[in-house]
């Protein structure tokens, strides 16, 4: 089949104990333009401190291994709990049923990837998934150019409309329609997939950015409090995030790191 094996499969690593996802929230990247899901899941990642708890095989995304992704610029030797990055890792916070899943490599086959995602999520018994990610800014119409915000969202099943699960104005004023999320899809990376192969009975947010390729953090930056938000975090955003300091052409790991 062209679809492969639609097998993914999770590995918890050492010490990490039992893991469950029963009634979890998990939050992932649709990886599109500009990495703006990745670098907002880092984040999440770093903001809350969360642990990680396994990683995922699957063949729809390139193997990669790289050094720690989470470790402090220039003391990636120094730090006891530097370890290595792989395409595909799981973070975690018991307390808060949050599940992250972040994604360091690139997707090769993206509706094979979709199947296999819904497949484990099935299995996992999450309530419910936020998607984070981007769409190309050059199809921005003339209410896209009347909204405060670079922000859009859609979510299925559709809410009541006095409901916003926590998003603040105006991002909540910038939902999109079917109709119009299939203009966006067109440059949104493997959202495309995810929603169109999404299971009908597990509620799905897509939160997303319009923006061009180049140094988004600013915009990275208001994704993430918004959904900070949407997660019912009261705490103020202020992460440290060292992956962010690697963007648009800035310096590598110290050389150290691989003699």
């Amino acid at each position: 089949s062209s679809l492969g094996r639609l097998i993914m499969e999770f590995f918890p690593v050492r010490n990490s104990g039992t893991v469950t996802f029963g009634e979890n929230t998990l939050v992932l990247p649709a990886v599109s333009i500009a990495n703006v899901g990745e670098l907002a899941v880092d984040a999440l990642i770093s903001g809350l401190e969360l642990t990680k708890v396994g990683f995922l095989d699957t063949d729809t995304v390139l193997p990669s291994c790289m050094c720690d992704a989470l470790a402090q610029p220039g003391r990636e030797k120094e730090d006891d709990k530097c370890g290595l990055t792989t395409s595909v890792e799981v973070f975690q916070s018991a307390a808060r049923k949050l599940t992250v899943l972040q994604i360091r490599a690139p997707v090769t086959r993206r509706a094979a990837f979709a199947k296999a995602l819904w497949k484990w999520t099935a299995a996992g018994k999450f309530r419910d998934v936020i998607l984070l990610g981007s769409a190309s800014a050059h199809i921005r119409n003339e209410r896209d150019f009347e909204l405060p915000t670079p922000l859009r969202y859609f979510r299925t099943p559709a809410l009541e409309s006095d409901e916003c699960f926590g998003l603040p104005r105006p991002i909540k004023d910038a939902g999109c329609s079917p109709m119009e999320l299939c203009r966006y899809l067109k440059w949104a990376g493997i959202s495309v997939p995810l929603l169109t192969e999404r299971p009908e009975n597990l509620p799905v947010t897509f939160v997303f950015a319009l923006c061009s390729e180049g140094q988004n953090l600013p915009v990275v930056d208001v994704l993430c409090k918004a959904v900070w938000q949407v997660l019912g975090i009261d705490v103020k955003f202020s992460p440290q995030v060292p992956s962010w300091s690697f963007v648009y052409g800035s310096r590598a790991s110290h050389l150290s790191l691989w003699m």
